[in-house]
């Protein structure tokens, strides 16, 4: 699954260079013949699709399969809400409809099972 991130405005939300690194990755997953190839750029990139994604994979991953997370975008910082940040921000992924915060990312890659080989975050 590969993320890039655009923002909303009256720009149409397209970053050059984080699209081409998220095309480019997706080559090289395309190239060790990773099954599922799921490219999410700009508009496709939003909260609600990533979560979806993640939680599709979770389900779906068996003991042998590994899954490549690749996310090309900006990040930022929102005040922690729930007391669990030494700083007190919460990081997030800048998503093209708002941000995903560090937490929110956690509880989603907690459903992973255990049984799952590998988990690697790029």
């Amino acid at each position: 699954m590969l993320i890039q991130k655009a923002y909303d405005s009256e720009w149409d939300g397209a970053l050059a260079c984080c699209e081409k690194d998220a095309e480019d990755i997706n080559k090289v997953a395309v190239s060790l013949s990773y099954d599922k190839n799921d490219l999410l750029l700009t508009k496709s990139a939003t909260r609600n699709n990533v979560l979806k994604e993640l939680a599709e994979y979770a389900k779906a991953l068996s003991a042998d399969d590994y899954l490549l997370l690749y996310y090309s975008g900006h990040g930022g910082q929102v005040t922690d809400t729930n007391k669990d940040e030494d700083d007190m921000n919460d990081e997030t992924w800048c998503l093209y409809d708002g941000e995903l915060i560090d937490d929110e990312l956690y509880a989603c890659l907690s459903e992973f099972p255990a049984r799952s080989k590998d988990l690697c975050l790029v």
